[in-house]
């Protein structure tokens, strides 16, 4: 979870950094009366100060050190990606208990609690296809030369432009991120397709194993929203008893689907997490792992 700075840290920082003091952004009021309760608000409000400092930080670039490409550009949107969908889950919460069918939303229609899981589903749908852009971005910047606190070395020299990138990372000259697709799963591959370029394969190869399994999930998850193949059916079924410790040879619950799994607990990822449903869980998840590839704090 993304923590805060409060005025005792910011006064200090003031001393000790020539950063301007628009870059650090103070400890969130939380609205008592806010409908988002719990650790959901709390991550929420966090969430929303990190994309305040991370802009005030990007905008202070020093003297003489220009970047050609910006990370910032990849990191932003993914960021408010997350935000959006996070506040879009919040607000469904009212609706998916089965007690609440006939409640209105606002007074003018009213909304199933099937439906308001279907939202859910597919606001994680969006994280998952925001996340998988956010890497490509990355990986493409990172080979054309643009610098981060994390920046991979290159094992040959820059691409002359992200375009050439592509074309360097899929071998092909007629290679086009318009009318291209580049796969970025399952994440043991893009560790594999790091190592050709970066040298150790950082930092996408600095991804512990336990969370690289959560990364894979969350693709599988978002797979059966999107499709009904049979291999869809056959993973989410083995992945929703993994998440909800059902033996292999039990059953889910007639009609289980992934909105149920998203609002579950999230027994999977330990003790130490400190969110009440799946859907936040990886929501954090992803925040953690987008400051990994490119920290907070980098100028670029």
């Amino acid at each position: 979870m993304v923590g805060w700075i409060g005025s005792e840290q910011y006064l200090a920082a003031q001393d000790s950094t020539s950063l301007p003091p628009t870059c650090f952004v103070s400890r969130p009021q939380l609205d008592t009366h806010d409908p988002l309760s719990g650790s959901l608000a709390l991550t929420i409000a966090f969430h929303r100060c990190y994309v305040v400092e991370m802009d005030a930080l990007h905008n202070h670039i020093r003297p003489g050190m220009p970047k050609k490409y910006s990370l910032r550009s990849a990191k932003r949107p993914f960021v408010e990606t997350i935000l959006s969908c996070a506040n879009l889950c919040a607000a469904m919460l009212p609706f998916v208990d089965r007690r609440t069918t006939n409640d209105a939303i606002q007074g003018w229609q009213l909304l199933h609690h099937a439906q308001a899981r279907r939202v859910v589903a597919l606001s994680f749908m969006n994280i998952v296809s925001a996340w998988e852009e956010f890497v490509q971005s990355c990986f493409i910047r990172y080979m054309a030369g643009a610098s981060s606190e994390n920046c991979p070395r290159l094992r040959m020299g820059p691409c002359q432009s992200l375009k050439h990138a592509g074309q360097v990372l899929m071998r092909r000259s007629n290679f086009d991120f318009e009318s291209d697709y580049i796969s970025w799963t399952p994440w043991n591959q893009v560790v594999d397709r790091a190592k050709i370029f970066f040298e150790g394969g950082l930092p996408f190869a600095a991804v512990n194993a336990s969370t690289q399994k959560h990364v894979d999930d969350a693709f599988k998850l978002r797979n059966r929203v999107a499709h009904s193949s049979e291999k869809c059916r056959t993973d989410f079924v083995e992945v929703a008893k993994r998440h909800l410790g059902i033996p292999v040879g039990g059953n889910l619950t007639r009609g289980y689907d992934a909105g149920s799994l998203l609002l579950a607990q999230p027994k999977l990822f330990g003790a130490t997490c400190g969110q009440d449903t799946y859907f936040m869980a990886y929501v954090d998840l992803f925040m953690e792992l987008a400051d990994l590839i490119v920290p907070a704090k980098s100028g670029s």
